[in-house]
């Protein structure tokens, strides 16, 4: 058995439970797997699978775990700690697998670095895997991904989005920036943006 624990909120973003979602639809078609998502019931209606369960604490998510009797833990929450790898082998996980960072002291025997940075990781007894070649995308945009690139000469239109609740107030700073009328702008805003944001925006 396999579980795939992710978090995602207005804070942390939703990139999270967005790549483990696929992830899972992915490896359920070869292996027995189960997914604990720690978010609210609104991003978990958007997530829900007959094998992912709602969590609503760490705790909450490691009983599940628990429960599971799983060997192999795929982990999408950001900055996990020690406490927690430790946790994991004592209830009997064998392989720990990470998609994010271990500044904060989580020992993962997989790391996976997906970004093209070009940094170095301090990982002791950990193999790593960087690069771009690891991102996890959903096939509904490979399916509509260009096979070449070719360059726009003339742009009229722009779309900007930053993500599913863009916790950096990205969008609140180009909404307010925005001041010419060259281009026609849209806005795209992410669903777990929440309503007092979306009703302070200037549009």
């Amino acid at each position: 058995m396999i579980i795939i624990h992710a978090k995602g909120n207005e804070t942390l973003g939703i990139g999270n439970l967005a790549r483990s979602y696929e992830l899972i639809k992915y490896l359920s078609n070869k292996y027995p797997i189960i997914g604990v998502f720690e978010c609210n019931d609104e991003l978990y209606a958007r997530y829900r699978l007959k094998n992912i369960s709602q969590s609503n604490s760490l705790e909450h998510s490691i009983d599940i775990i628990k429960q599971s009797k799983a060997k192999f833990y795929i982990c999408d929450i950001v900055a996990p700690n020690k406490n927690l790898s430790d946790k994991l082998r004592e209830i009997g996980i064998k392989k720990i697998l990470h998609f994010n960072e271990i500044e904060y002291g989580f020992e993962p025997d997989v790391l996976f670095v997906t970004d093209g940075f070009d940094y170095q990781i301090e990982a002791k007894n950990c193999q790593v895997y960087k690069g771009f070649k690891y991102y996890i995308v959903g096939k509904k945009i490979l399916q509509n991904r260009k096979k070449t690139f070719t360059p726009k000469m003339d742009i009229k239109n722009i779309l900007i989005c930053f993500g599913g609740a863009d916790p950096a107030y990205f969008t609140e700073h180009f909404a307010k920036t925005i001041n010419d009328t060259i281009y026609n702008y849209s806005i795209v805003l992410g669903p777990a943006m929440s309503k007092d944001r979306k009703a302070f925006l200037p549009f």
